[in-house]
């Protein structure tokens, strides 16, 4: 049986894969006892880390290896941002620019529009007086 005659190698029992040189497998520091309690360093911090929980979920004892460790990659977290006022977020601010913008671009058009009729009305370019939108209108 192919099975039966291959000896026995430890395996991570996070990931089943078997321990290296590079990634050797490490005891937990739990009560776990023989293959239970070996892992790779990196399934383990990983595990716990995404679990969020400084116990064995198997044998319910605390991991011991997890305090003495520190894993390269984690980096301080960053202070919480202050709690910022609605018109003080940043695309509450885009969009009271664009909204801003919007409002003066109309009052231009209105007030250039509102000149340009005014004007017509006060100097014909005739002898009689007609207005602008009077000349738009009629034919």
């Amino acid at each position: 049986d192919p099975v039966s005659s291959r000896p026995c190698t430890p395996a991570c029992r996070i990931c089943f894969g078997e321990g290296t040189d590079g990634e050797p497998l490490i005891d937990i520091g739990c009560a776990c006892k023989g293959d239970l309690a070996r892992v790779h360093e990196e399934c383990m911090m990983k595990w716990f880390e995404a679990s969020g929980k400084k116990y064995c979920e198997l044998c319910n004892a605390p991991v011991e290896m997890l305090k003495r460790l520190k894993t390269p990659n984690t980096t301080p977290l960053a202070p919480p941002m202050p709690q910022l006022r609605w018109y003080q977020r940043p695309d509450m601010v885009s969009y009271l620019l664009s909204c801003g913008g919007c409002c003066m671009t109309f009052l231009v058009v209105f007030l250039g529009f509102a000149a340009v009729v005014f004007a017509s009305d006060i100097w014909p370019s005739s002898g009689k007086r007609t207005s602008l939108i009077a000349k738009l209108l009629l034919p």
